[in-house]
C-alpha cells in the first residue's frame, strides 16, 4: 500500500482467515454504487470512507489490536471482497478465505489526522477493487501502544449504518469481548434474496412508481440550472453543526406526530424550492433500506435513491410536514430495485441524466454518533432552539473536481449537516446559506407555539 505519510512505518500485516468464501452477483445497492464509481473513475477517491476508533484503557499492544481486527474481517465478508466485471459486463464479487492487509503506523500528536487526511492519508488514493481488498488499516501510536485505529473503506462496501456498526463492534472487541451477535445476512446473501424473493414480490411496482413521479416533475435539469462559471475545484463540501436544528426537529416531530426525518425533509424542501423559484421540489431521497432485522448487523452498502415530488407552494409548515411525510412513506415502499430496471425506465422517458440532475436528500436522525462526538448534540434542560443558535458553526471540509450531483444534503444524527454541491448551481456562499436557512426554518416553526 503506497500511502505517503511522513515518517511512516509498517507493522506486521493483518493476516486473516475465514470459513466463508465464494462469488456471486452484486446486491442492487452495490450495483448502483459500482456504476457511480465507474462513472467517476479515476477521480473517485472522495468516495472513500474513513472512520476512527479510540482504543480503551489508554491504548493497547499492536498484537491485541490486530487480533480484534482479524475477528472483524473474518466476521464480515464485505471486508475481504474484491470486485470485477465478467464477460457479460456485469459486476460480480469474490469473497476471500484468507489474505493479508498492510497496516500503516503513525506516531506523534498529529498521527490520527495524518492517517485520516483525505489528501495524504489512507484515503488519498482510490481503491483498485479488482485486486485490492476494500479496507486499509492505520494505527496511531504512542510509543509501543496503539491509541487509535483508523480504517479507510471503499464506499462500495459500507454505508453510514455499516460504518457506525463497524465502529461499535471494533470498540467492543478492543474492550475485550470475545463474542458478538451473529451476522444474519452477508452481501452475496442479500443479492440472492433480492433475486429470489424481493424481485418477484415487487413485480413492476418500482418502475411504475418512477414513471409516475418523474412524469409529474418539471425537467430535472431545469430546476437547478447552472448559474455561471463554477469555482475551482468545482465541487465543495461543507459541514454545519446545529444543536438548534435537532432541538427544533424534536419539538416539531412531537407536535405533528411524524418522524424527525419528515420534519427535516419538509424544511429542506421549503428552502430549496424557494431557491429554485418553484412551488414543487423534485428530489431524490436516499433510503438506508435497513428496515428488516436480517440486515441490522450487516456490513454492506444498502442505500438507494428514490424520486419524490415535494409540494411547497404557499402551504403552512404543518401542512407541508404532513404532505412530505406521506410522500416519503410512499417512496420508502419502492426504495429497493435493480438499477438496470430503472435505467430502462429513464431511457424510455428520455431522461438519462435525471439522477445527477436532481438534488439528493439523506436524513439519518437516529444515532448521532455517526457524525462523531455525541456530546455535541446535548443541551441544558429547558433550553429552547433559539437558545442554541450561538453554538452553530459551518466548516469547509474539502473540495474535489469530479462528481455526479447538483446538491447532496445529508443530515446525520439530526444535528450535523453535510452539504456537497456543484458550485455552478450553488455558489459557495449559497451552500452555507442553505444549511443556515434550513436551521432558521426549523427554529422559527418550533418557536411558533401550536402552529397550524
Amino acid at each position: 500500500m503506497s500511502v505517503d505519510l511522513p515518517e511512516q512505518t509498517y507493522s506486521p500485516p493483518l493476516e486473516f482467515s475465514a470459513c466463508r468464501v465464494g462469488s456471486g452477483p452484486l446486491a442492487w445497492a452495490q450495483k448502483g454504487m459500482w456504476n457511480n464509481i465507474r462513472a467517476l473513475a479515476p477521480g473517485d477517491r472522495h468516495l472513500n470512507v474513513t472512520l476512527t476508533v479510540t482504543v480503551p484503557d489508554g491504548g493497547s499492544s499492536v498484537d491485541r489490536v490486530l487480533t480484534a481486527l482479524r475477528t472483524l474481517v473474518a466476521r464480515h465478508d464485505a471486508l475481504r471482497t474484491t470486485f470485477r466485471t465478467g464477460n457479460d459486463d456485469q459486476p460480480f464479487q469474490t469473497v476471500a478465505g484468507q489474505g493479508t492487509i498492510p497496516v500503516a503506523l503513525a506516531e506523534g500528536p498529529e498521527a490520527v489526522r495524518r492517517l485520516s487526511d483525505a489528501q495524504s492519508g489512507l484515503g488519498a488514493r482510490r481503491f483498485d477493487l479488482a485486486v485490492e481488498l476494500p479496507l486499509r488499516v492505520g494505527l496511531a501510536m504512542a510509543g509501543d501502544r496503539v491509541q487509535t485505529v483508523v480504517l479507510c473503506l471503499s464506499h462500495l462496501v459500507v454505508d453510514g449504518w455499516a460504518t457506525q456498526l463497524l465502529q461499535e463492534e471494533l470498540a467492543v472487541l478492543l474492550a475485550g469481548a470475545h463474542e458478538l451477535p451473529p451476522v444474519t445476512r452477508q452481501p452475496i446473501d442479500q443479492a440472492r434474496y433480492e433475486r429470489d424473493v424481493l424481485a418477484p414480490r415487487l413485480g413492476d411496482r418500482v418502475p411504475a412508481y418512477w414513471r409516475k413521479v418523474l412524469g409529474a416533475c418539471p425537467p430535472p435539469a431545469d430546476v437547478f440550472a447552472p448559474q455561471g462559471e463554477p469555482a475551482a475545484p468545482r465541487f465543495w463540501h461543507g459541514t454545519y453543526v446545529s444543536k438548534a436544528s435537532l432541538c427544533a426537529a424534536q419539538m416539531l416531530a412531537a407536535r405533528h406526530g411524524v418522524s424527525q426525518t419528515s420534519v427535516f425533509l419538509a424544511a429542506a424542501a421549503r428552502v430549496l424550492a424557494v431557491y429554485a423559484g418553484r412551488d414543487e421540489l423534485p428530489a431524490l431521497l436516499r433510503v438506508s433500506n435497513r428496515f428488516a432485522p436480517e440486515v441490522k448487523r450487516s456490513v454492506l452498502y444498502l442505500c438507494q435513491n428514490i424520486p419524490v415530488l415535494l409540494v411547497n407552494g404557499r402551504a403552512s409548515f404543518p401542512k407541508l410536514v404532513r404532505s412530505t411525510h406521506l410522500a416519503a412513506m410512499r417512496a420508502y415502499q419502492c426504495s429497493q430495485y435493480d438499477p438496470d430496471d430503472i435505467k430502462g425506465v429513464l431511457d424510455d422517458m428520455h431522461q438519462p441524466t435525471v439522477i445527477p440532475d436532481l438534488v439528493t436528500l439523506n436524513v439519518v436522525t437516529h444515532g448521532a454518533a455517526i457524525a462523531g462526538d455525541q456530546s455535541r448534540a446535548e443541551w441544558p434542560d429547558g433550553a429552547r432552539p433559539r437558545d442554541l443558535l450561538q453554538d452553530s458553526s459551518f466548516t469547509w471540509r474539502r473540495t474535489f473536481e469530479n462528481e455526479r450531483i447538483r446538491l447532496f444534503l445529508s443530515v446525520f444524527g439530526g444535528f450535523s449537516y453535510q452539504v456537497i454541491a456543484d458550485t455552478a448551481c450553488f455558489p459557495p456562499e449559497q451552500i452555507e446559506a442553505t444549511a443556515r436557512l434550513i436551521e432558521a426554518t426549523l427554529v422559527e416553526e418550533a418557536e411558533r407555539e401550536g402552529g397550524a
